[in-house]
């Protein structure tokens, strides 16, 4: 895994994706019982409505930019706030307490997956305190397992998760960072992140802000077509096992490094900075406007 690789992926944060209507009501089981949500939208193109359960009502409004649903949770001077991507009639809903730029602290986010009325999903995606990757729920064995490698457990949520690349992310978002490749969390869906560009990495299409960034960083517009990416940052033509580029080079090229006195890996380039030990097995990236990203703890 290398250091400014995270810096691309880190930076997949906005996704463009076709305009969508995200009024209606939506529902999520969860063992303490039915939570809703309501949306409506306004004649200005806002949205109000409210999140609700058993016991409490919550306020909540918001607009639609750059594809996602974002806005405020609570009354007026809140500092919740939220953003919602709607797949395949499931909303996935991220609400945390915003840092200090405004946004989202992923930190303390929390992802639900709601159901629109009227519409069926497999209850895996109902499934209370699970974490799905691949839309399958991970044994108790396989969350051993990644509390073994990594270090972390792992918060409930639905995510998606490349096993050639190691690429994840959270269902109907674009990548955010790198695990290991070669679990076995199932297969990976095409829409997994909600793309819309004709250009797959893996199976997965890519939302037109990764296909940007990713562009950037190649430095020509990357047509549509069916491309694979491995672990080491080799890209290459689906079916065709001749790689004919590498990633980590290119986002090097952009920028300079150096070397340290304690065995350090000292870099930065347009997308950033980070440093890394000697091996880069351990490192951390800093994005301007995200904060530092650490890998290898």
């Amino acid at each position: 895994m290398k250091p400014y690789t995270l810096i691309i992926i880190a930076l997949f944060v906005m996704v463009n994706m076709y305009a969508q209507d995200f009024s209606g009501k939506y529902t999520l089981n969860t063992a303490a019982g039915q939570v809703t949500l309501v949306l409506q939208k306004n004649e200005a193109g806002t949205y109000t409505g409210s999140l609700s359960d058993n016991s409490s009502v919550i306020k909540l409004a918001g607009q639609v930019q750059n594809g996602f649903l974002q806005g405020k949770v609570g009354e007026e001077g809140s500092n919740i706030v939220f953003a919602a991507a709607l797949q395949n009639q499931v909303l996935n809903f991220t609400m945390a307490q915003a840092d200090l730029y405004g946004n989202i602290n992923q930190s303390d986010s929390q992802v639900l997956s709601f159901v629109r009325s009227g519409e069926t999903t497999p209850n895996l995606t109902q499934t209370s305190g699970a974490v799905i990757i691949n839309n399958k729920v991970l044994s108790k064995e396989q969350l051993r397992d990644i509390v073994t490698r990594y270090g972390v457990e792992p918060k409930a949520g639905n995510y998606w998760y490349d096993p050639i690349s190691g690429l994840y992310g959270v269902t109907g978002y674009p990548s955010y960072g790198f695990m290991y490749p070669g679990h076995n969390f199932g297969v990976l869906s095409r829409n997994a992140s909600s793309g819309n560009t004709g250009v797959l990495i893996n199976g997965r299409e890519l939302p037109q802000a990764e296909w940007a960034v990713l562009s950037y960083v190649i430095g020509y517009y990357v047509q549509p077509g069916s491309y694979w990416l491995d672990s080491q940052g080799n890209v290459g033509n689906s079916g065709n096992n001749t790689p004919v580029l590498n990633l980590f080079v290119l986002a090097r090229q952009n920028g300079y490094s150096g070397k340290g006195s304690g065995g350090d890996n000292f870099w930065s380039s347009r997308f950033g900075a980070g440093n890394s030990n000697a091996d880069n097995t351990q490192g951390y990236v800093s994005v301007p406007g995200y904060g530092p990203v650490g890998y290898g703890f």
